[in-house]
């Protein structure tokens, strides 16, 4: 994403797609104060390979003390300062022109933005919270322990004592290009779960069309495991296909000895896990799925293998499970 640094206080602009410069408070996504500046003064767009900035004032808009050719425009580059109006002494510094991306900006200094891509933890992906994620349809998404929700531009986002401003800093269209494909019918994808007699130990293996990703042991395998087991408990029961699986976040919790917390961060190690193993696959992203307070183990088929025995094999297709 572009930054501008402003003259005086030095704080940082970090520029959308289609960024406008003026006075009207309504409009403008860097406000103006100025006197001769007019209320839709310029504006800086992306174009898909470099940043133009536009003048639409009638008191000039100057880069590097040189005017903008009136209702004009130039290409800007780094080192440059713009400034709007006659009056000088308020100006911007371009000290990058990265291409756009989705952001969040935070309300403290304490932190430093973060470009999303795809898929990012909060606070950390070692001690993972929150996940943020983009979907099939190119809408960015928040997932904690209380269920999943659309990320709106300029939505204040908070966890703990931090807070974040999303930016989604994006023409729409180009939005969705940042998912051209991600659309289509992903490949067959099964989850193979080796477990001990003692259910002491959870191995996981998953198979797609490509190959198969061994993901080894790990403790958040067994809560996979758990939610894997109640979708088959319920489709055995004769129930449909949308109210299979579901079970409250604090029972799970409860069933497994944890914390919900703990088991919320479980959960997204298990993504983080997943998506490294699989880059290719969505797979990360649907196999647990929310609703408020809830949660259960996606369509997806599976089998469990206990010992060396066949537990059962489970086909969200299917009308009985085998």
């Amino acid at each position: 994403m572009a930054i501008l640094q402003e003259s005086g206080a030095k704080q940082l602009l970090f520029l959308r797609a289609l960024h406008l410069f003026g006075r009207s408070l309504g409009r403008a996504d860097t406000v103006l104060d100025q006197a001769d500046v007019s209320l839709i003064h310029a504006s800086i767009r992306w174009n898909g390979k470099s940043w133009l900035l536009f003048d639409h004032s009638r008191n000039g808009t100057f880069v590097d003390q040189k005017v903008v050719v009136p209702n004009g425009c130039v290409e800007i580059s780094e080192g440059k300062t713009i400034h709007f109006g006659r009056d000088r002494r308020r100006s911007w510094t371009v000290i990058n022109l990265d291409p756009p991306r989705p952001l969040l900006l935070p309300l403290d200094s304490l932190n430093q933005p973060i470009s999303l891509r795809e898929l990012h933890f909060l606070p950390s992906v070692d001690e993972p919270e929150v996940m943020i994620f983009l979907d099939d349809g190119g809408q960015w998404l928040w997932e904690d322990d209380m269920g999943i929700y659309e990320l709106r531009d300029g939505d204040v986002l908070t966890l703990g004592r931090h807070s974040w401003r999303y930016i989604n800093g994006m023409f729409a269209e180009e939005t969705v290009k940042l998912d051209v494909g991600l659309a289509c019918e992903p490949p067959k994808i099964l989850f193979c779960f080796d477990v001990s007699q003692n259910e002491e130990h959870v191995e996981l293996r998953i198979q797609t069309g490509r190959g198969e990703a061994a993901l080894g042991e790990r403790s958040h395998h067994y809560s996979i495991l758990t939610l894997a087991r109640q979708r088959l408990l319920d489709a055995q029961r004769g129930f449909d296909v949308r109210s299979q699986g579901w079970l409250a976040t604090e029972h799970l919790a409860e069933m497994l000895r944890l914390e919900p917390k703990h088991l919320n961060m479980q959960l997204h190690r298990a993504r983080h896990q997943i998506s490294t193993a699989l880059p290719a696959e969505r797979c990360w992203e649907r196999f647990i799925e929310r609703r408020r307070g809830e949660l259960r183990f996606g369509d997806f088929s599976f089998q469990i293998m206990r010992g060396s025995r066949l537990e059962a094999r489970f086909d969200p297709l299917q009308t009985v499970p085998g």
